[in-house]
């Protein structure tokens, strides 16, 4: 079990079924209103930056709605927060030299290569994650307290990061 599936876990999901020939991007649109089937559609397109993005946000809406009833998800807090951290892993380096976009190196990459790396609250932070914003920074803070530190986490996993990225180049011979 990876990382992300610890965090997976508690949630259940069931992919949405969609038209022959559909866009994963533009059908999302459609799950506005249902968080959960939003979710793991996005989820079902990981590692696309577009799917970490909507990933979040559906559990963004989630975390709302629990707090609307007077409780808060943690389990949707730690999967958000879990998929932040992975995004700011992968993609806080958008565009690499000789490559390209940088998701090109990770959908190629096996995803134990980002699905198994932990995301220690306390030495991460929120700050540095472009997918949080400064209400889930907020809610992170009032749950966990504050974290020692604020960096990436490509930053801090920076050799995992690199390793990726090496074995892409040697795998496609481009340097």
């Amino acid at each position: 079990m990876t990382e992300l599936d610890r965090f997976l876990a508690p949630i259940e999901l069931a992919v949405p079924p969609l038209p022959e020939g559909a866009d994963w991007r533009e059908s999302i649109k459609g799950f506005q209103d249902r968080p959960r089937q939003r979710l793991a559609l996005a989820l079902a397109h990981l590692p696309a930056p577009k799917a970490f993005a909507e990933a979040v946000t559906a559990l963004r809406r989630m975390l709302q709605d629990s707090r609307r009833e007077g409780s808060l998800d943690e389990d949707a807090l730690a999967l958000m927060y879990q998929l932040a951290a992975t995004d700011s892993f992968l993609y806080d380096t958008p565009v690499i030299e000789g490559i390209g976009r940088a998701e090109y190196v990770f959908e190629d990459a096996d995803p134990a290569v980002w699905a198994d790396l932990e995301m220690p609250y306390p030495l991460l932070g929120f700050r540095k994650f472009r997918l949080l914003t400064r209400a889930d920074g907020r809610i992170l803070r009032e749950t966990w307290g504050p974290p020692q530190k604020q960096q990436s986490a490509q930053k801090f996993h920076l050799i995992a990061w690199e390793d990726a990225v090496e074995e892409y180049i040697d795998k496609h011979g481009l340097f």
